[in-house]
């Protein structure tokens, strides 16, 4: 990724002595995408903080050098999966067919929110805008909730049922939190107008804190002999994680910018 990033200034930078034309101004505002895929060009986010939220950036350009900008990210995530399975076992004495089915599903939220400011250092008419800067992390994972429904039968071959279980786990865990700081530079190359293509490079300063109570109930009930058994527990431990770190990001790609 360094190799990019520096590989990419390079060739701007050349292409910049030929071809010197726009630069933001004030007033400005520009919304920022990362583009990836060569076969096929689709645009993304602009990058992602401690919890892979997906992120987009925007900047207001207050004057012609300085620049407020934030990276907003929001995620939903939902999943669902089945499984079933049938077996035979017991085949030397009584043999049984087995039959299985589980269902499982998950949810979570997550939300972050970067403010910071770009101080920009190309000329008037440049078409190169390199900048350096500086901007808050902030983010936050809520609450994760994971169910599991698991199913069972065993049926004599060729005859009656001898034993089932019906039963659900459901387990809810603890989110957690980031907050830091980064010091960022990089630049924009403007190829028309409106539009820029770049690369950013950051070292950030980050308190992460994840996880704490996970809760575990399970119930349901089991048949077996003509008899049916209810089960229930809840159990409750700990399971925290936190640290803070120093860690160095690219946000390329190339980061594809918007100016309105």
């Amino acid at each position: 990724m360094k190799k990019l990033f520096f590989t990419l200034i390079a060739v701007v930078c050349f292409s910049a002595t030929t071809m010197a034309q726009y630069k933001p101004s004030q007033g400005d505002i520009s919304l920022g995408f990362r583009v990836t895929g060569l076969g096929t060009v689709a645009f993304t986010e602009w990058s992602s903080n401690a919890f892979d939220i997906p992120e987009i950036q925007g900047r207001y350009f207050i004057s012609d050098k300085l620049a407020i900008r934030g990276r907003l990210g929001v995620n939903f995530t939902s999943t669902r999966s089945e499984y079933s399975e049938t077996f035979l076992k017991n085949l030397d004495t009584q043999p049984t067919s087995v039959d299985t089915s589980y269902l499982m599903t998950s949810s979570g939220f997550g939300f972050s929110f970067n403010p910071g400011v770009e101080y920009h250092m190309a000329a008037n008419g440049s078409r190169l805008d390199p900048y350096v800067g500086a901007e808050v992390l902030f983010g936050m994972m809520g609450k994760t909730t994971s169910e599991e429904d698991a199913e069972m039968t065993e049926t004599l071959v060729g005859g009656e049922q001898i034993a089932s279980s019906s039963i659900n786990t459901k387990t809810e865990a603890a989110g957690g939190m980031s907050v830091g700081l980064q010091l960022l530079g990089g630049f924009n190359y403007f190829f028309s107008e409106k539009i820029a293509i770049g690369a950013e490079y950051g070292i950030s300063f980050l308190n992460t804190r994840m996880g704490g109570d996970v809760d575990v109930a399970v119930t349901g009930s089991a048949t077996a002999g003509g008899a049916t058994v209810a089960i229930s527990s809840d159990e409750s431990y700990q399971d925290l994680e936190s640290g803070f770190g120093i860690e160095s990001i690219a946000t390329g790609g190339v980061n594809f910018s918007i100016f309105f």
